[in-house]
């Protein structure tokens, strides 16, 4: 049952927008359903925060009652989508280069053959070990990029939990975001262990993670 002083403090809503994994079209309707909770459902008790991994906001990600602050932390958001530099054909996905990594050899084999027949050469006398191996480090760059996109989405989600921890009372952050793999073979450990201390954190500071697909 919420104290008299809780009642009369209102709600704590953060919406951390993880810009990093938006697309254009994501970041359009989260704009839109942002806007709508502003106009519609926040009321004059709430503080509310809009907070982007990218930090693009700046200054404006506070926690106000405003709802002109708001509005203009929100003409601020913009999809910042990751690139990966990977220039080779056929295109690689985040999804096949992790089963690569991950011992799928039918995933492996076809980008091989692709490489051979790119290359002109017979397939007699060459070595298929280097040839899985060229596959595998393509895998693994395109991985590597990933891994630092999402690491940066972690900690910036990290850093905002320990800011919250300041704030009386029970906080509820909504995390939106197209997604992201964590499954990864070579990054499993530093992701999970990203991810288990995002929640301890959100533990210690008394805040509850909502996630959204954008």
């Amino acid at each position: 049952v919420p104290t008299p002083a809780a009642a009369q403090r209102g709600r704590t809503f953060i919406f951390f927008i993880d810009d990093l994994h938006l697309n254009a079209d994501s970041a359009g309707r989260t704009r839109k359903t942002l806007e709508r909770f502003i106009e519609q459902e926040m009321t004059p008790r709430d503080q509310v925060a809009l907070v982007s991994a990218s930090g693009q906001i700046g200054f404006l990600q506070q926690l106000t009652d405003n709802k002109a602050v708001l509005r203009a932390a929100l003409a601020r958001l913009h999809p910042i989508p990751y690139v990966v530099l990977d220039r080779d054909q056929p295109p690689m996905t985040e999804f096949i280069a992790i089963r690569i990594l991950n011992g799928d050899r039918d995933a492996r084999d076809f980008y091989a053959e692709e490489l051979l027949r790119k290359s002109f050469r017979p397939s007699k006398g060459i070595n298929r070990s280097a040839l899985y191996e060229t596959v595998k480090n393509r895998a693994n760059q395109i991985l590597v990029s990933l891994e630092n996109v999402t690491s940066s989405s972690l900690a910036s989600l990290e850093n905002l939990l320990r800011t919250t921890g300041q704030i009386p009372g029970r906080k509820l952050i909504f995390f939106i975001s197209d997604g992201f793999y964590l499954d990864t073979k070579n990054s499993i450990g530093a992701a999970n262990d990203r991810l288990k201390n995002v929640t301890n954190t959100a533990t210690r500071t008394g805040s509850v993670i909502y996630t959204i697909d954008a």
